[in-house]
């Protein structure tokens, strides 16, 4: 299936990122405590969850839901987003087109 997109990839992935990097638990996924990921550099922190971003770019391709850490990712094909739901922050809408 694949995710359809026309905007700069680079541009949707740094988009996803931001948006990752502001989910509770978003560690987790990395098998990592609280403590070691707070102790990493912000630097190193988004590098790898932009590493993340892209793996689950392509993965919203075959599953249009993907549950991380407190939030709830969602490709929605009709409307051409990907949007990130988080419980107590409002829901990040990045645009593919």
């Amino acid at each position: 299936m694949g995710v359809k997109f026309n905007r700069e990839y680079n541009e949707i992935i740094e988009e996803l990122t931001d948006a990752l990097l502001d989910i509770e638990g978003c560690h987790d996924i990395f098998e990592m405590s609280v403590e070691d990921w707070t102790q990493m550099k912000k630097r190193d922190r988004r590098e790898l969850i932009k590493t993340l971003s892209d793996d689950l770019f392509y993965g919203l391709g075959a599953d249009a839901f993907i549950e991380l850490g407190d939030s709830m990712i969602t490709y929605h094909k009709e409307n051409h987003t990907i949007t990130i739901s988080y419980p107590v922050k409002p829901t990040v809408t990045i645009p593919l087109i």
